[in-house]
């Protein structure tokens, strides 16, 4: 198997086995066809919905699919958000 495949494989095990947890995934996109990086996330929380996923990426093909879900951080702002 690929990075990319067992990548894959770990994530949607850890997330048919565990409930009620948050992931903290850094760049899933490093090793991951184009492909996969538009429906892992789809397919990890209709697997199951009771887990959350905190994703930083730098790949369009993953955060173009969650506009409303986008969550933005500036340390240099006083309030600790960011300009659009």
């Amino acid at each position: 198997l690929s990075a990319g495949e067992k990548q894959i494989l770990t994530l949607i095990s850890y997330n048919s086995f565990i409930d009620n947890t948050i992931f903290f995934i850094d760049e899933p996109e490093i090793s991951l066809h184009a492909d996969w990086q538009r429906i892992l996330f789809r397919i990890l929380m209709k697997q199951n919905p009771t887990n959350q996923f905190i994703i930083t990426t730098q790949s369009p093909f993953i955060y173009s699919k969650y506009p409303k879900n986008e969550v933005c951080v500036d340390p240099t702002s006083d309030r600790g958000d960011c300009e659009e």
